[in-house]
């Protein structure tokens, strides 16, 4: 199970995602993708089409995630289970689901 804490920045939440995580489930840098925000659940879907890019570079893929998109979802701990979605559920496309774990 891979884990990450919701982080602060400038008093805001935060998520950082990196590298091995992002890359071992499909998600490369530029690679396009939306966030789609459920109660207590973030879903990462990776789309040629997407609103946001995947930052970094080749080697090192980053999505960064503040306040707005966080928030919105309502999440119920400062800790975050992450696990890949089924392609099938995302037009055969990568994707990724963050669900808060409780406390």
């Amino acid at each position: 199970m891979i884990t990450r804490k919701i982080g602060m920045n400038k008093g805001k939440n935060r998520i950082w995602l990196e590298g091995a995580i992002l890359t071992d489930n499909g998600i490369k840098h530029g690679m396009r993708f939306n966030v789609v925000n459920t109660p207590n659940t973030l879903m990462i879907l990776t789309d040629p089409n997407g609103k946001r890019k995947i930052a970094g570079n080749p080697s090192r893929p980053i999505i960064d995630m503040s306040a707005g998109t966080i928030d919105a979802s309502e999440f119920v701990s400062r800790v975050v289970r992450i696990d890949p979605a089924r392609r099938e559920s995302n037009k055969g496309w990568p994707a990724l689901i963050l669900t808060g774990l409780p406390q």
